[in-house]
C-alpha cells in the first residue's frame, strides 16, 4: 500500500510537484571553454560562482551555449527556476 501524500505521487501537475531532474542538462562538464544548456522548454538560467556573484544571465530556450573562456577556473551554479547544477570550468591550457 503507497500513500500518496508520503511518497510525493500525484495524478497530475502540481505546483508543488518538483521539476525532474532530467530538464536541466549541462555538457560537456567539466570544461575548458564553454557549456551547452539544454533544457526541455523555455526557462531562465543564471550561472553565479561559489561566492554568489553572478557570471552569466540568459533565457535558454531549449539548448543554449555558454562561453567560459574568461571565467577563473573552478566551481559555479548554474540554476534554472527550482532546478540547480554544479559545473566546474577547468583551467585553460
Amino acid at each position: 500500500y503507497l500513500d500518496r501524500m508520503t511518497t510525493g505521487i500525484v495524478d497530475g501537475p502540481s505546483r508543488n510537484t518538483p521539476e525532474r531532474a532530467d530538464a536541466l542538462r549541462v555538457f560537456p562538464n567539466p570544461s575548458r571553454d564553454h557549456f551547452t544548456i539544454a533544457t526541455n522548454g523555455a526557462r531562465d538560467i543564471r550561472i553565479t560562482d561559489v561566492l554568489g556573484r553572478e557570471v552569466w544571465r540568459g533565457r535558454n530556450e531549449n539548448t543554449a551555449t555558454v562561453d567560459a573562456t574568461a571565467w577563473p577556473s573552478g566551481i559555479y551554479l548554474l540554476q534554472a527556476g527550482s532546478l540547480v547544477k554544479t559545473i566546474v570550468k577547468q583551467q585553460s591550457r
